[in-house]
């Protein structure tokens, strides 16, 4: 993973707060609604391993996407309270090892771009909508114009 990837991270140790918060008052109300609402059961067995799905899915392949667009954005902040603190690592080894994790998202593509976003925690279409709303675009555009991403690698 590039070095500057990594510099200038936000190193706070804090605990997250409620992100739905900045949302505009319509927006929040929205949020707080369908958040109440029974989630449906996510694609893979609670039982199962993500990393060893995603293994799974490469191991015929090592770009399984070829040259489809790509774009992973990555949580540049941890939630690190006190409970945290006592369990070990570092907030800087835990990010440290969690942006490499999601960079090696980035390389199931050829046609990929790996971005950080630095200002927010797990949920960043809450915290950075903008950056959310560019890379759809960005793959929107690519897959039209059958182009490459953005600051493809």
């Amino acid at each position: 993973m590039p070095t500057e990837l990594l510099a200038n991270l936000d190193l706070r140790e804090e605990e997250e707060k409620e992100p739905a918060a900045n949302l505009p008052t319509d927006l929040r109300n929205a949020h707080n609604w369908a958040a109440a609402k029974r989630r449906q059961p996510d694609i893979t067995d609670v039982n199962e391993d993500p990393d060893a799905l995603i293994l799974s899915t490469t191991a015929s392949a090592k770009t399984p996407l070829a040259d489809r667009p790509l774009v992973v954005i990555s949580a540049g902040r941890l939630s690190y309270g006190a409970r945290y603190r006592a369990a070990g690592p570092s907030l800087q080894e835990k990010l440290h090892a969690h942006l490499r994790a999601e960079a090696f998202l980035a390389t199931l593509s050829r046609n990929s771009r790996f971005l950080v976003a630095r200002g927010s925690f797990h949920e960043v279409h809450l915290y950075e909508p903008d950056l959310v709303g560019d890379a759809i675009r960005q793959v929107v555009f690519a897959v039209r114009s059958k182009k490459g991403v953005s600051g493809a690698r």
